[in-house]
């Protein structure tokens, strides 16, 4: 048997069980099967510069990384200089 006591913690224990929801929020297949959690890792401060990674043969989780020189932006603008310059060399 078990005292009073255990049986109001044990209570107390049940209500604070009921109150939490952390499987509401998750995704379920047709079978209603929770499905996996994908977790996004987002940086604090976004990437600047952009980046091709090229994976190496014959390695195990090697990767070759190139930067590129010009982001897309900084190509417009270049292109533009370009224009204005080619249209101050024509005038």
């Amino acid at each position: 048997m078990i005292t009073l006591e255990e049986r109001r913690q044990l209570m107390q224990l049940m209500r604070e069980d009921s109150t939490k929801t952390w499987n509401q929020d998750r995704t379920r297949d047709e079978k209603g099967r929770f499905l996996p959690e994908r977790k996004k890792e987002a940086s604090p401060l976004p990437s600047v510069r952009s980046i091709k990674l090229k994976k190496i043969k014959g390695s195990y989780n090697s990767y070759h990384v190139k930067t590129r020189w010009l982001s897309s932006e900084d190509k417009i603008y270049l292109w533009l200089f370009v224009g204005f310059i080619a249209l101050a060399v024509a005038i």
